[in-house]
């Protein structure tokens, strides 16, 4: 059977195949914290938050953001600082600065807007999410394709597509829409994903307790681990040094500007570039890894003694701070540099 005649088929059955669906849905869909007691805003901060991160860290991450801002105003109103620091550790922070910001515009609407084109003129809203938020929240007919929904279609048709740049998502969002629930499309697209998350996985996909197997096409021939093809990303490695400079009980931070991007604002440990000195061998302390998007950075950290005429640098540069051991916990600094600031105090 071709690609052309698995996906006709499919959409020939979608009527069955969204009643099996919505039956194991109902049965065993996870108890999420959004999903209790739903409101508009607590689907908006979760598929901010499910961006990129998996569910089992966002819950954590989602119930405390709940406490500090339990809906829109209060996020609309606080600092920036205030709403990067609860963010700290998710990454990706300009999810963060865009749900503030969105939160701002929410509050001078006089009607929420409820369908998918004007969510998409918000900031940080995509298509995939303004699909979730209307489909959930005001029963709009949108299909959401993320990477667990390309996942699904593909097997289900045994698509051969190599798909480059991650384009799947769009080229698969008709299927997606002709084989929507358009009785129940936010019930749907929420079924999906939990398909996707719990059962048909990247590896090892649990086929023989998929509810929705009789339709697919790859598993008919033992071929669900072929798919989806994706054109695999270049991974660019690169390599930084760092320094680990204590003065007088202080630790030297370089703060990152405002315009930096996913990074601005943020504190971490300063390059030995911007610094402007020398290394050796004996001063290294600890290398680490760290991952963002497609670059790998290997980060070399190397304990600096200060002089005058650097201490002289520093002070005439306005992005380094000294911060005190006790106020760490209290600036916003990323992920990986807050794990490794930590350990290397905890080993001194």
């Amino acid at each position: 059977m071709k690609k052309s005649e698995s996906k006709s088929l499919l959409i020939k059955n979608k009527d069955k195949f969204n009643l099996k669906l919505q039956q194991w849905f109902k049965k065993n869909k996870r108890k999420l914290p959004w999903r209790n007691h739903p409101t508009l805003y607590k689907t908006v901060v979760s598929e901010f938050m499910l961006q990129q991160t998996q569910v089992n860290t966002v819950i954590n991450y989602f119930d405390n953001w709940i406490k500090v801002f339990p809906n829109f105003k209060t996020l609309a109103l606080a600092s920036e600082n205030k709403v990067i620091k609860q963010w700290e550790g998710l990454g990706y922070y300009a999810r963060a600065r865009n749900l503030h910001k969105l939160s701002k515009i929410v509050l001078s609407f006089r009607t929420i807007p409820k369908v998918a084109d004007d969510w998409l003129k918000l900031p940080g809203i995509g298509q995939y999410t303004a699909a979730a938020v209307t489909s959930i929240q005001f029963n709009a007919k949108e299909a959401c394709v993320d990477g667990n929904i390309v996942r699904i279609l593909t097997r289900l048709t045994s698509d051969k597509t190599v798909y480059k740049n991650n384009t799947a998502p769009k080229l698969l969002q008709p299927l997606a829409s002709k084989i929507i629930n358009e009785n129940f499309p936010g019930s749907h697209n929420e079924a999906m994903m939990e398909l996707g998350a719990t059962i048909c996985i990247k590896s090892k996909p649990l086929c023989s307790i998929c509810p929705v197997s009789d339709f697919c096409h790859s598993y008919q021939y033992s071929a669900q681990n072929e798919y989806p093809k994706l054109e695999k990303k270049k991974i660019v490695k690169l390599e930084v040094n760092r320094a680990w400079l204590i003065h007088e009980n202080l630790l030297l931070l370089n703060r990152y500007s405002s315009n930096s991007g996913r990074l601005s604002n943020f504190y971490e440990l300063p390059t030995i570039e911007d610094l402007k000195i020398t290394f050796t061998k004996k001063d290294f302390i600890v290398q680490k890894s760290r991952g963002i998007s497609n670059q790998k950075f290997m980060e070399n950290i190397y304990r600096v003694k200060a002089n005058r005429s650097l201490i002289k640098l520093i002070k005439s540069t306005d992005h380094f701070f000294w911060q005190s051991k006790s106020n760490l916990n209290s600036i916003p600094i990323s992920g990986p540099h807050r794990r490794w600031i930590n350990e290397i105090l905890n080993k001194s």
